[in-house]
């Protein structure tokens, strides 16, 4: 959601010009196609528009709207164009390009894998791809690494402030014991002096 309305705002900040009123600003989509769900709700198409908190039936349009298209998800009420499209974009492959725009699509991709300059930057992208997935797989490795570490520390300070629990316990018995040794220490005492008090008869 922030990388889209970090997109959002750059569009914006280009459409408009310096002294036009904001009535001037298009209408603006953001379009992300993903091999991952976004949301873990399942969904092909996430559609996403601003709403009043307060008023969720309240009209509220700014122009803007996010649009997240999960290749591998339910299609729902997607229309079957679309769904075509997102299953030859997860996997691009002749057999996949099932209708005429989607073969046209085809056979620009054949055409332009035969173009040595773009089959080096075809190379070099993949290339970019790769690390930038060797990257991510690193940030969640050291995230899960991370969150171990804080679930260990807050492990171990559980098992300390339960060993204190208890060592306090443990001193609050042993004070207690010693108060009603020295209580019955006292009234032995107390005893015996009432004892020594008495008059020889």
């Amino acid at each position: 959601p922030k990388r889209a309305r970090y997109y959002q705002s750059r569009m914006d900040n280009k459409t408009l010009q310096s002294g036009e009123g904001y009535g001037a600003l298009r209408e603006a989509w953001v379009i992300f196609i993903t091999s991952f769900d976004p949301f873990g709700e399942g969904r092909m198409v996430y559609t996403v528009r601003r709403r009043c908190v307060e008023v969720p039936a309240l009209e509220y349009e700014d122009g803007a709207v996010t649009l997240f298209l999960y290749v591998d998800g339910e299609p729902g009420d997607a229309p079957k164009e679309l769904q075509e499209l997102l299953h030859y974009i997860a996997r691009t492959i002749p057999e996949n390009a099932c209708n005429a725009k989607l073969r046209e699509i085809q056979g620009y991709v054949d055409e332009l894998k035969q173009d040595p300059e773009v089959k080096e930057s075809f190379m070099s992208f993949e290339d970019y791809l790769m690390a930038e997935r060797r990257e991510a797989v690193m940030e969640v490795e050291a995230e899960r690494d991370a969150q171990a570490e804080r679930a260990a520390a807050a492990e171990a300070e559980r098992d300390a402030q339960k060993e204190r629990a208890k060592i306090q316990t443990e001193r609050a018995e042993i004070a207690e014991a010693q108060r009603d040794l020295l209580s019955m220490e006292i009234e032995k005492l107390r005893n015996e002096l009432a004892r020594l008090q008495k008059p020889v008869q």
